[in-house]
């Protein structure tokens, strides 16, 4: 069965416009943790402000090695529950998935006649191998991630 073009395209267009606002979406909840973190260290010193009451008091507190570990700048970015190993297979499978669709897309311009089209379908071919070839290596990459985080969990075994 074969699709219209016009059908065909608006697809496309739909799953890459999605792509791009799940992207954003991943973006922005990253810098939501971010921002909740600088909240978090803001009130907690806030706190630490009040309940001193006198300078010399925040002082000697702030030169013991409690206060030190409290005033300290966060070491790394903050955590979040989905490990590294996970986000590279996440992105791997995505990946892998727009260049299956590409190569999904080039059979349905083959029969075409007008230059362009054919233009098209080794465009598609090429799109398709460069997101596949990409998406496996980051598959391959989060498995071995994830691999090798166990065996050091686990003490080499």
């Amino acid at each position: 069965m074969e699709l219209p073009q016009a059908l065909l395209e608006m697809t496309t267009l739909l799953v890459l416009m999605i792509l791009v606002m799940w992207i954003l979406l991943l973006v922005f909840r990253r810098s939501q943790l971010h921002l909740d973190l600088y909240k978090l260290q803001l009130q907690h010193r806030s706190q630490l402000l009040d309940k001193c009451a006198t300078a010399e008091e925040l002082l000697t507190f702030s030169e013991s090695e409690a206060g030190k570990a409290l005033l300290a700048p966060p070491q790394g970015a903050p955590s979040t529950s989905i490990p590294a190993g996970l986000r590279l297979m996440q992105a791997g499978l995505v990946c892998v998935l727009l260049g299956l669709a590409f190569f999904w897309l080039a059979p349905h311009y083959q029969g075409l006649t007008d230059p362009n089209d054919l233009r098209k379908v080794g465009e598609f071919r090429y799109w398709g191998a460069l997101f596949t070839a990409a998406g496996a290596g980051q598959l391959l990459a989060g498995l071995l991630g994830r691999f090798s985080a166990r065996a050091d969990r686990d003490g080499g075994r």
